[in-house]
């Protein structure tokens, strides 16, 4: 499309047009995916697409409107390394672009407007404290160092990651993993029917949704056993396999109804965490305080749930609705989880720490502090690997590194690792053994 404008009406594209695309794809990194219909693309790749698009045209001046937004680190970083080299080539490159923090790394010609012309020259010239009060009303006081897009990642799955870990401490110890690993993929049909009926990408909207499709899928599994003759663990299969099913169709759907491109709902499935948004980490924030409220002012109840909820039943307490509440706050953890990591992997998000730091303590307390700080290290680290390796996702390495954490702690924790318990085992292997020669030899 990008070689229309050079085009008469009759004449059709050759093989001279096809290179340049095909030049211009492979400096946008996304010759790979030429086969692929573009609201099969993300959100990163459809903007490199665009930009690919208009690289075909190959003229001196490019007018682009906002590149950066709504792109992961590894795209905008592509995206800044290819206007750079069309600027050494000779080329001018105006951009629209309303991101204070990064103006001034990015560009060398600024113009501020607000209503008119504020003022125009060089970076250095312009970006200056005086100027920007009297252009935006704000005073600028120190401008991170951090790249903002990567800030909010690691803010978000930071949050994330603690929330997760929080709850996944409760869902290890009542040995319902697998519930939690049902309950995300359960919450996609959720999603999918919120953007249908209300037609928006709203976090809240969305949120509302999955919360509606959890509370389902949790009933759907705690009746399924007590109605039937199916097995706790059968049940499970069943709810995860036709909801998701059912999320899978919806997801369809509205790709082939004209709001694929718009829907960006693909990241619920696969995860996406290098693209979360202020919105997403605002989100993700009061999803985490409500979670750490509950679980503060619930704590003790909770963990009679987890260890003996016969017992909790015996004295009186309202066990279904302590249930209800802790079903609520993991579904609303994976919620949050999904967006990071998908489906697929939520389950180590939630599970991981907890296994992590079960073998180093006995203490329900000490377990998730050190749950906590075990995910929220992992957040960081996983954040920090994706940023400096651009092709390579941020979910999946949060997850990798919690568990090479996990598989560390399960070898070499000082009581409960395997090599503690290899070298228990030999000890007193050789105390017998001396023991025994002992016995022997005074029997003699």
């Amino acid at each position: 499309m990008g070689r229309y404008p050079y085009k008469k009406f009759y004449q059709p594209i050759d093989s001279h047009d096809h290179k340049i695309a095909e030049h211009a794809m492979k400096k946008l990194g996304i010759w790979k995916l030429r086969d692929r219909q573009i609201g099969e693309l993300s959100g990163g790749q459809q903007q490199r697409t665009f930009i690919a698009r208009a690289l075909c045209q190959d003229v001196d001046c490019y007018l682009m409107d906002e590149p950066f937004v709504g792109v992961d680190a590894a795209t905008e970083e592509a995206i800044l390394n290819l206007l750079t080299s069309m600027k050494n080539e000779g080329k001018t490159v105006i951009i629209v672009h309303h991101d204070l923090q990064t103006a001034y790394e990015y560009f060398d010609w600024m113009v501020l407007l607000n209503t008119r012309l504020v003022a125009a020259g060089a970076v250095d010239e312009v970006f200056k404290p005086e100027i920007l009060q009297e252009a935006y009303g704000g005073r600028l006081t120190v401008l991170s160092k951090i790249n903002p897009n990567v800030r909010l990642v690691v803010s978000g799955m930071l949050l994330i990651s603690i929330s997760s870990a929080l709850v996944g401490n409760f869902t290890f110890l009542r040995k319902k993993a697998l519930v939690g690993d049902a309950v995300a993929h359960a919450l996609l049909p959720g999603i999918a029917l919120a953007f249908i009926f209300f037609k928006t990408k709203n976090p809240w909207v969305l949120i509302g949704g999955a919360l509606v499709s959890g509370w389902i899928a949790e009933y759907l599994m705690e009746q399924i056993p007590l109605k039937s003759k199916i097995k706790p663990d059968t049940a499970i299969a069943l709810v995860l396999s036709v909801l998701f099913g059912l999320g899978i169709l919806l997801l369809t759907h509205i790709q082939h109804s004209g709001a694929g491109n718009q829907a960006g709902l693909d990241k619920f499935l696969f995860g996406k965490a290098a693209s979360i948004g202020s919105d997403d980490v605002w989100a993700f924030g009061t999803i985490s305080i409500v979670i750490s409220l509950v679980v503060v002012l619930l704590f003790k109840e909770f963990r009679l749930m987890a260890f003996n909820p016969e017992f909790a039943q015996s004295i009186g307490l309202p066990v279904k609705t302590f249930r209800f509440i802790m079903n609520t706050v993991l579904v609303l953890a994976i919620i949050a989880g999904i967006q990071s990591v998908g489906v697929v992997l939520m389950v180590s998000l939630l599970i991981a720490p907890a296994a992590a730091a079960r073998s180093w303590t006995d203490s329900l307390i000490k377990m998730i502090f050190i749950s906590i700080f075990v995910a929220a290290i992992s957040a960081v680290l996983g954040s920090f690997i994706s940023y400096t390796q651009p092709n390579m996702p941020t979910g999946p390495w949060i997850v990798v590194t919690l568990s090479m954490f996990t598989v560390l702690s399960l070898f070499l924790a000082p009581k409960k690792g395997v090599i503690a318990r290899w070298i228990q085992q030999r000890n007193n292997q050789r105390k017998i053994l001396t023991e025994n020669i002992l016995k022997a030899m005074y029997h003699l």
